[in-house]
């Protein structure tokens, strides 16, 4: 019955809705937009911490964002005593992605920002490695274990980008510091999990795109991941840090992996395959 919206409760939200919008700002506006991408389209409720390092590699910054959180979202938001920020009540997020409140954000463009900061967190933490962690937050393990299914989610624009970032993102070292953490977490589940959701986000594109490379390469990526999951389970389980030099040894030279491979004092010669 209370998770039911009743005509009640309805008007109810409408009248807090109406205080709000009464002492907003232009820039109250802009920073509820910012905020509610993540409240609204994160996988899980983020807590303080991860909503600052989230918008951080945004290029967003509050001097104060729980502050900043209870002025331009009023009592539609919650922070609990775990500081996860949450919608007060599901009838309330209901009202708010139903209703077209103006609360409301596009769900695509959601998507797509947390997969940029998701993303660009990860490139980042394969730039400084292991020294300076804290630098990251627990964004990072949100960003380990949910970029894929914002991937899922997104829709193609019209420059492509998204393809473009992905395909980078496979390119780069943040692919391998991803691997890592998945394997230091025991979760290497998440590379069949990414694998399925790059295959589901290929599946939406449709025959017009224009970089048809970068589609050919991303499906050979999620080949690649289900791959290593496979045939490198276990030494990844034990010593995570093999993904940097040892493991693209014995990769296919076609794999995304194989250029990606760090300069190693162990050399192979005669696998001389280009497929798994």
């Amino acid at each position: 019955i209370f998770n039911k919206s009743a005509q009640g409760v309805t008007s109810y939200y409408q009248l807090m809705e109406r205080e709000l919008e009464s002492r907003w700002t232009t820039d109250d506006r802009d920073d509820a937009q910012v905020l509610m991408h993540w409240i609204l389209h994160s996988f899980i409720p983020l807590t303080i911490e991860q909503l600052h390092y989230g918008l951080k590699y945004l290029g967003v910054e509050f001097i104060d964002l729980q502050l900043t959180i209870t002025r331009v979202c009023g009592r539609f938001l919650t922070v609990n005593n775990k500081s996860q920020v949450r919608v007060i009540h599901p009838t309330a997020e209901r009202f708010i992605l139903d209703q077209r409140s103006f609360l409301n954000v596009d769900s695509k463009a959601a998507h797509r920002s947390i997969l940029v900061s998701c993303l660009t967190c990860l490139d980042s933490f394969a730039a400084v490695g292991s020294r300076r962690q804290e630098e990251f937050g627990s964004f990072r393990e949100y960003a380990m274990k949910f970029w894929f299914r914002h991937l899922e989610k997104c829709e193609l624009d019209k420059e492509e980008s998204i393809l473009g970032l992905v395909v980078a993102f496979f390119k780069g070292q943040g692919i391998l510091s991803w691997i890592l953490l998945v394997s230091r977490s025991q979760v290497l589940q998440c590379m069949i999990a990414a694998a399925l959701s790059i295959n589901r986000f290929i599946g939406q594109l449709g025959s017009g795109i224009v970089m048809r490379e970068h589609v050919t390469f991303l499906e050979r990526c999620s080949t690649d991941l289900c791959m290593l999951v496979e045939r490198f389970s276990s030494p990844l389980i034990s010593i995570p840090e093999v993904i940097f030099e040892l493991v693209p040894l014995f990769c296919p030279s076609k794999s995304f992996i194989k250029p990606l491979a760090r300069s190693s004092n162990v050399s192979l010669d005669g696998f001389p395959f280009q497929e798994w």
